[in-house]
């Protein structure tokens, strides 16, 4: 079984904060993949220099190079349905905590922060509430979370996890 949960030096706040980000991580990270994936379809698709092929001149037998680039491909498309995978548990796993909170405004905020991935002044203009007064809210909904012990528990998992 899990130890309870204890903050980090850097705090509970900042712990559950650092927790709700995954989300905003494994999105960046399947971005990086496909960006990936795009460069190598394009360094296939635009051979370098040089012939083409690679096997002996004349003979139209494919290079190595070509068999690297295919296991390449598949490589990489591999990894982007992992981490789809891995995107799909950590946005429900997300979603279900931010649930936890009794006020739809808290939520809205939450959602649009670590869900939607918006930056502060696109929620300013959202919700209609000066950079203050959401840093006000952020706090006490984070605060309100973190009495749950359904999210100490999956937070102490997280850290345990991130002590490995």
């Amino acid at each position: 079984m899990t130890e309870p949960y204890t903050p980090s030096v850097k705090g509970a706040r900042e712990d559950l904060r650092d927790w709700l980000r995954r989300y905003r991580t494994a999105r960046n990270r399947k971005r990086d993949l496909d960006n990936r994936l795009k460069n190598v379809l394009a360094d296939l698709n635009d051979p370098p220099l040089g012939g083409q092929g690679g096997g002996s001149p004349g003979s139209g037998t494919p290079s190595a190079g070509a068999a690297a680039i295919a296991y390449k491909i598949d490589e990489v498309e591999q990894r982007i349905k992992d981490q789809q995978g891995r995107m799909a548990q950590i946005f429900l796993e997300t979603s279900e905590v931010i649930d936890l909170l009794p006020d739809i405004e808290d939520r809205q905020l939450l959602e649009k922060r670590y869900i939607d991935c918006q930056g502060w002044q696109q929620i300013e203009k959202d919700l209609y509430l000066a950079r203050s007064n959401l840093a006000r809210r952020e706090a006490k909904a984070l605060d309100t979370l973190l009495q749950h012990k359904t999210v100490q528990e999956k937070l102490a998992t997280w850290l345990d996890g991130l002590a490995v």
